[in-house]
């Protein structure tokens, strides 16, 4: 994660281990969730929903210019820079693999609903995949945002539902 240095992913500093913890030091995120700011506000704006979604994509392009996969982009796993700021930080890098490893830890992971349908369906756990995963999720996320301008309630189907699956 330390190749990582872009404002809309977080930033790790440093990481201390001792005999039994381990300390990592990151970017203070003051704003919160970015689904909690969604379902808080209520309706979104057309042109803040297209903020949001340049910030996410800004920060998928520089994870696939390190060769990062997230795997698990949802908007629980963004954040917001500052309580009273708009600038949006992808997190939780806790599924994320190089592009270019022989094998994956995790082959098939991410959360259901957003997960993109090539990691969803993959048989072979030594089958590979590209970093167009990430749009994918990006691409449900950009879907939820223009659907809660609708006020169809879609975003709080697939986000607020612990037990939702979408089928491919």
């Amino acid at each position: 994660m330390k190749v990582l240095d872009d404002p809309n992913v977080l930033k790790l500093f440093e990481v201390y281990e001792t005999e039994n913890s381990l300390y990592l030091i990151m970017d203070y995120l003051a704003g919160g969730p970015f689904s909690a700011r969604v379902k808080r506000t209520g309706k979104l704006p057309e042109k803040q929903a297209l903020k949001y979604l340049l910030s996410i994509l800004l920060g998928i392009q520089h994870l696939t210019e390190k060769g990062v996969m997230h795997r698990d982009l949802k908007p629980d796993n963004i954040m917001i820079r500052t309580e009273k700021g708009d600038d949006l930080v992808i997190v939780d890098f806790g599924l994320a693999s190089f592009v270019d490893v022989k094998e994956y830890i995790f082959s098939r992971c991410g959360t259901p609903g957003y997960v993109a349908p090539e990691i969803a369906n993959l048989k072979d756990p030594k089958g590979k995949y590209t970093a167009i995963c990430d749009l994918f999720s990006a691409g449900v996320i950009l879907h939820l945002m223009f659907d809660f301008l609708n006020d169809s309630g879609l975003w709080e189907n697939l986000l607020f539902q612990e037990n939702h699956i979408m089928k491919f």
